[in-house]
């Protein structure tokens, strides 16, 4: 026989307790013992298999990283490689020190290039001779310091994630234990109900098959189908 899963024995619970409000189905079991502390015994482990709060949850973050590093590349094609032949004309004493050496501007390294790129900007204006100078063609060519500090935030977002979810750790419920004791819960009282329900039609209705037919459920005995 194959076995029960969580999800069909969660599905099982419900559709008996839910089974419940048909007098034919409660009144064979009440005559049996079944009362309402029974009836709320079952509603409560069956509540057990959820989870108690969803307040702990934190939802799952937006990435960053890929729009962050989409942007780098874009970044480094048009502050680098557009910017690189202005320097290399105007001021060529300075071109090696400033795009000389630098990692591939496409692929995880752009991180690497844009970061040292960055560097040797801000260092620019300190280059004797015409550093300055080259420093002010770079910021007419779009350059600015904004656009410097738009892309130091790019690159501390790539280099920065993942980050630690905020948030207190949530207790996990054991899940398993609160299973066990749902199911037996069941077991026992289908065990009750295919023993004092007679009508086939009320069987099938709690999930069972009619007798002589074989149970459909696993629960033709305590245990049965752990």
């Amino acid at each position: 026989m194959a076995r029960t899963t969580g999800p069909q024995k969660s599905d099982r619970i419900l559709r008996f307790l839910v089974a419940l409000r048909d007098d034919a189905v409660s009144a064979p079991l009440v005559a049996a013992g079944f009362g309402d502390d029974d009836l709320e015994e079952g509603w409560a482990l069956l509540r057990r298999l959820s989870p108690p709060s969803v307040a702990g949850i934190e939802p799952e973050p937006v990435d960053p990283v890929g729009p962050a590093f989409e942007r780098l590349e874009a970044w480094a094609r048009r502050y680098i490689r557009l910017l690189e032949p202005a320097i290399e004309r105007k001021h060529p004493a300075l071109h090696a020190g400033l795009f000389g050496r630098l990692p591939a501007l496409s692929g995880p390294t752009v991180v690497l290039a844009v970061d040292a790129f960055l560097d040797r900007v801000t260092e620019l204006p300190k280059k004797r001779p015409n550093g300055l100078l080259a420093r002010k063609l770079l910021a007419r060519r779009g350059l600015t310091d904004d656009e410097l500090t738009d892309a130091r935030r790019l690159v501390r977002t790539v280099q920065g994630f993942p980050r630690e979810r905020p948030g207190k750790p949530r207790t996990i419920p054991d899940y398993a234990a609160a299973e066990r004791e749902a199911w037996a819960w069941y077991l026992e009282w289908s065990t009750v109900a295919r023993a004092v329900i007679s009508d086939g039609r009320v069987l099938r209705r709690l999930g069972f098959s009619a007798r002589g037919k074989g149970a459909d459920d696993g629960a033709t005995a305590i245990g049965s189908n752990p």
